[in-house]
């Protein structure tokens, strides 16, 4: 049987909750869960992301310069427009997330703005250094020089049919003398101007994210932003429950074979995934998920928030 962090408060309280719990993972679900119990349901922590979010590597993928991900009937491909390589991790799915925010509560292309990370980073709760924002400012650079491909699977199960191709983002802004950067970057001056001042993404792309987006829980990203396995399958479920009329039913095979491009090994992905799940429900308290030996079974769920 699965950990339930809101069970385990309900009948020991958090400390003893803590006490009794069996990893990390376990105590961190138990904090998470007792941070959202006590916020409650404020849907002025609604934000925006995407399906997007989940495509990108776990770790620096090196010279990999192609990452594909399917996420149900959508496939992502991601292609690496520099040597610098493909965006991965935490911190490239935060700043995706913040700009996809941006651009669906702006329905613009144009994220404006974008020089106010250093006070998102601290509204996230993620440390704030020079370290931090040399490592966010490469992966933004990461994102905007990599060209992307969505194609969605036809009802015949055997053809895809394009949904977008082109680069991510259009253009990159900096104060002057510097202005627009267009793709692919100078990355010797990328690096010495840091994070943009502003994004320009491709009309095409920033149309499919207002129409594709997915409402998140500010706070359960706030709980999770570390770690890359949760703000996927959070995102992940964030999608599909609330538009379910009835319950679905998932292998593990065919589960695991969503994350397969993290481990070689199938068996290791579901164990990475079972190791996550409880954390995910412990900041989606209205996700109604069943997990068992062979499958798992999704039911209609609200949205986070």
């Amino acid at each position: 049987m699965a950990f339930d962090a809101r069970e385990a408060i309900e009948q020991f309280g958090v400390a003893g909750a803590r006490h009794r719990a069996a990893s990390a993972l376990e105590r961190n679900a138990i904090d998470a869960a007792a941070v959202l119990a006590q916020a409650g349901t404020d849907p002025l922590r609604r934000i925006y992301g995407s399906l997007l979010n989940v495509c990108m590597p776990y770790r620096d993928p090196g010279a990999l310069a192609v990452f594909e991900r399917q996420i149900g009937d959508l496939k992502f491909t991601l292609r690496s427009g520099s040597q610098e390589g493909l965006p991965f991790g935490a911190k490239a799915r935060n700043i995706l997330t913040y700009w996809t925010d941006l651009i669906v509560q702006r329905h613009s292309a144009t994220v404006y703005g974008v020089g106010s990370m250093h006070e998102w980073l601290q509204c996230m709760n993620i440390a704030v250094g020079g370290m931090t924002y040399r490592q966010m400012s490469n992966q933004a650079h990461r994102i905007g020089d990599s060209y992307l491909t969505i194609a969605y699977r036809e009802p015949d199960g055997a053809n895809w049919r394009g949904i977008f191709a082109g680069p991510m983002v259009d253009a990159l802004h900096y104060d002057e003398p510097d202005g627009a950067l267009h793709p692919p970057f100078d990355r010797a001056r990328l690096d010495r101007l840091g994070f943009p001042d502003r994004a320009s993404f491709n009309p095409g792309l920033s149309d499919w994210l207002i129409e594709n987006r997915v409402a998140l829980d500010w706070l359960a990203i706030f709980q999770i932003n570390d770690n890359c396995w949760a703000m996927d399958v959070y995102t992940w479920l964030a999608a599909i429950l609330p538009t379910l009329r009835a319950p679905q039913t998932l292998s593990w095979e065919a589960l695991c074979a969503n994350w397969s491009s993290a481990f070689a090994e199938k068996r290791r992905v579901k164990a990475k995934l079972k190791q996550t799940f409880p954390l995910v429900q412990a900041v989606y308290p209205g996700a109604r998920i069943e997990l068992g030996n062979s499958a798992v079974i999704l039911h209609p769920s609200p949205a986070p928030v």
